[in-house]
């Protein structure tokens, strides 16, 4: 796995309409860069594309889970928001985005004993809790384990 984030281009695999201000979307990950995108609950991807000839970007956290087989995110339409709104209406499946390797270190830490929550950024009020509780129910546990 590279440890320095790059953006490659990926092609949109699936785009789910999640209600009607939302989408979800996996991308197509080809077989040489499946360890690039491997991830942990709690981090994000950063897609990059060109709006009216200006490069834009957008962090939007990981909502699957690492055992689920796909790579997803959803996107909300945000009022004036040019590229959530873009995504969320224009955007479909076979068009390609620059997509930055998962980033973050806000996430669950499983040890033998116990997991754990950790963060370093303020990622939390865009984690999807879902991914976190998977994570724990997969971790072995022996008990409580004190945090410092």
């Amino acid at each position: 796995m590279s440890h320095a984030p790059r953006f490659h281009r990926l092609a949109v695999n699936d785009l789910r309409r999640e209600s009607p201000d939302a989408v979800s979307l996996t991308f197509a990950i080809p077989e040489g860069l499946a360890d690039d995108y491997h991830f942990a609950p709690g981090q994000y991807l950063t897609l990059r594309t060109v709006m009216d000839g200006e490069e834009v970007r957008r962090s939007y956290s990981i909502c699957s889970g690492p055992d689920d087989g796909e790579l997803r995110i959803a996107v909300k339409k945000v009022d004036g928001g040019a590229f959530s709104n873009w995504a969320a209406d224009e955007l479909k499946a076979g068009d390609e985005l620059d997509v930055m390797t998962p980033t973050g270190r806000f996430g669950v830490i499983t040890s033998s004993s116990s997991p754990a929550f950790s963060s370093s950024a303020a990622q939390f009020e865009n984690a999807p809790p879902s991914t976190f509780f998977t994570a724990m129910r997969n971790s072995p546990s022996s008990g409580p384990e004190q945090i410092e």
